[in-house]
C-alpha cells in the first residue's frame, strides 16, 4: 500500500495566492465539477468550503459540448461510475451531488438565478470549446453580479506559462519540459475540505437520466477491469510505487507485464490530481535516491501530457489539422475495408490485433501498443491519423483531446516534435521484442494461443498458404510489410521536399 507521501498532507497549512475571502455563513456558493471528480487537492472545492457554509455541489452533463469531439462511448461509461462513486463519497460527508443535463451555460444561468448564489468556483479546462464556455460564463456572472472564481486544478502549469527564452511557445518537448520543471509549484496538495452538511432544494436529475451507459451492453469488459473512483486511483498509485516503479524504465514498454500505473483515465477525469501524483513521486525520489532515475522517467510521461495541452492551447485546430502544413499534401488511401479490419483487430498481425481487441474489450491499450497500431494504420495502411484519432476517441476510457491529437500526429509524423517520417514500427519485430513469449497476444487473440513462441508474431510461417485460415481461423496479413513500408517512405519523401 502507498505509504511514502508527506505525512502532514492532511494538516498542512496552505499558502494560497488568491484574494482573501471572508466567510459568508448565510450566503451560497456553487462548486461546478467537471474533469475534477475528487475531493483531495481540489482547489475549487477546498476554497468554496473554506469561505462559505452553504455550498452547492454541481455537475452538468452537456451531451453537445465539444461538437464532433463530444464525449465518446467508453468515456461516458467511465463518467457514469465516476459520478456514482463521487456522490457516494459526498453522501458520507452529509452532502450530495446535484446532477443536471443540458446546455452548460443555460443550466448554470438557471441555478445561479434560482439559488441566488454569490460565487461559483471551478477548475479550468483547456479544450477550445471549454475555454469558450468559461469565457461565456464569466460574461454571464458579470451580468448577474456573481463572482466567477477559476483555479488551476488539472495541470501542473497553465499551458501558457512556459515560454522559450524569446517569449514564444514551444514545439519541441525536451526544452519545454526543462522549462516546466523550473516553474512547477511544489507546494503540498490541498487537503480534503471541511465539509458542511447542506441539502439544497435544487431541481436535479438521477444519474440514469444522463443516459451515459450504452443501450446495448458492450461494457462488461470495462466493468470487470476498472473501478472509476478516487479511492481506487490512490490505491493504484500506491501499488505502482510498491511494485512497478523500481523497474519502470525497463518494463513500461512490455504489454505482457504490469509495468505501468494505469492511472491515465483517473488523471483525465481528475480522480487524482496531477499535482498530488507529481509531488508524491518527487518526494519519494528524495527519500529513496536509488529510485530517482525511475521517477524522472515516469514524470517525463506526465510532462508529455502537459506538452500536449500546451500545443492544443496554442494550436486549437490540432484535433483536425496537421501541425506541419506540408502534410496537407499527403495523399492518404483511406481504404474503408482496411480501416474496418484494423478497428476489428483482424489485420493478420497479432500484436496489432491484440491491441485493437484490448481497446474494444476494456477501453484501454498499452502505450507501446498504441504506437504500434497507430504506425500500422498511418504508414502501412496509409489511412489518415484523423481516422485513428476518432476511433480512439470513442473507445478509450482515457480519451483526452490534447493527448489523443498530439499523440496521433506524433506517430504520423505531422505533429510537433514528431517521430521521423522514416520511423515505421514493424509489428512483427515489435511483438517479438516487447511480447517475447506471446503472452499478450495469447490473451487478446486466443485463436493463436496454441502456437509456439517463435511463430506467434508471424503465424503464417507455420502453415502452407492454403491451410492457414482453415487451421486457426485467423486472417492472412492484409498488407505486406516490406511493400507497404516502401510505399509509405516514397510518399513521405515527396512531402518532405
Amino acid at each position: 500500500m502507498f505509504h511514502y507521501f508527506i505525512p502532514n498532507i492532511i494538516t498542512a497549512l496552505v499558502d494560497v495566492n488568491f484574494s482573501i475571502y471572508y466567510a459568508m455563513s448565510e450566503k451560497v456558493a456553487i462548486v461546478w465539477f467537471r474533469n475534477d471528480l475528487r475531493i483531495l487537492d481540489n482547489p475549487a472545492l477546498f476554497h468554496a468550503y473554506n469561505n462559505y457554509d452553504k455550498v452547492i455541489l454541481l455537475y452538468i452533463y452537456d451531451d453537445q459540448l465539444g461538437g464532433s469531439w463530444k464525449m465518446g462511448g467508453a468515456s461516458k461509461w467511465w463518467l457514469y461510475y465516476a459520478l456514482f462513486h463521487l456522490n457516494k463519497t459526498l453522501e458520507h460527508k452529509s452532502c450530495r451531488l446535484i446532477l443536471r443535463k443540458g446546455d452548460s451555460l443555460e443550466q448554470l444561468k438557471q441555478i445561479l438565478s434560482s439559488t441566488k448564489a454569490q460565487e461559483i468556483f471551478f477548475n479550468g479546462m483547456y479544450e477550445p470549446y471549454n475555454i469558450k464556455l468559461e469565457q461565456e460564463i464569466e460574461i454571464l456572472c458579470d451580468s448577474l453580479e456573481v463572482t466567477a472564481t477559476r483555479f488551476q486544478g488539472n495541470l501542473l502549469l497553465e499551458p501558457w506559462e512556459a515560454k522559450t527564452t524569446t517569449g514564444k511557445n514551444f514545439s519541441v518537448f525536451t526544452p519545454y519540459w526543462n522549462a516546466c520543471k523550473k516553474l512547477i509549484n511544489t507546494k503540498d496538495p490541498l487537503p480534503e475540505p471541511k465539509f458542511k452538511p447542506y441539502y439544497p432544494e435544487v431541481a436535479d436529475c438521477n444519474l440514469d437520466d444522463l443516459n451515459l451507459l450504452p443501450a446495448i451492453n458492450w461494457a462488461d469488459g470495462l466493468k470487470a477491469t476498472w473501478e472509476p473512483s478516487e479511492k481506487k486511483a490512490l490505491e493504484l498509485l500506491g501499488e505502482f510505487i510498491d511494485n512497478q516503479l523500481s523497474g519502470y524504465s525497463e518494463l513500461r514498454s512490455r504489454p505482457d507485464m504490469v509495468g505501468t500505473s494505469s492511472l491515465s483515465p483517473y488523471l483525465h477525469f481528475g480522480q487524482i490530481s496531477v499535482r498530488y501524483l507529481y509531488n508524491s513521486l518527487r518526494f519519494l525520489s528524495y527519500q529513496k535516491p536509488a529510485l530517482s532515475t525511475q521517477v524522472e522517467k515516469y514524470l517525463s510521461e506526465i510532462g508529455w501530457r502537459e506538452f500536449s495541452h500546451h500545443l492544443l492551447f496554442f494550436y486549437p485546430n490540432l484535433p483536425e489539422q496537421n501541425f506541419r502544413e506540408n502534410f496537407d499534401k499527403f495523399q492518404w488511401d483511406n481504404d474503408t475495408e482496411l480501416l474496418r479490419a484494423w478497428q476489428r483487430g483482424m489485420t493478420g498481425y497479432p500484436i496489432v490485433d491484440a491491441g485493437m481487441r484490448q481497446l474494444r474489450s476494456i477501453g484501454w491499450m498499452h502505450n507501446r501498443v498504441r504506437m504500434i497500431v497507430a504506425s500500422f494504420l498511418t504508414k502501412n495502411l496509409l489511412i489518415s491519423w484523423q481516422e485513428g484519432a476518432k476511433w480512439f476517441w470513442d473507445n478509450l476510457v482515457d480519451a483526452d483531446l490534447a493527448n489523443n491529437s498530439a499523440s496521433w500526429q506524433w506517430v504520423a509524423g505531422s505533429g510537433a516534435d514528431a517521430a521521423p517520417y522514416f520511423r515505421i514500427f514493424n509489428p512483427v519485430t515489435q511483438g517479438e521484442k516487447f511480447d517475447p513469449k506471446g503472452e499478450y497476444v495469447r490473451r487478446w487473440v486466443p485463436e493463436l494461443k496454441s502456437l509456439q513462441n517463435n511463430v506467434i508474431h508471424q503465424p503464417w510461417k507455420n502453415f502452407l498458404p492454403n491451410k492457414f485460415n482453415n487451421s486457426i481461423n485467423y486472417p492472412q496479413p492484409i498488407v505486406k510489410l516490406d511493400t507497404s513500408r516502401a510505399r509509405a517512405l516514397a510518399i513521405y519523401k515527396q512531402i518532405k521536399r
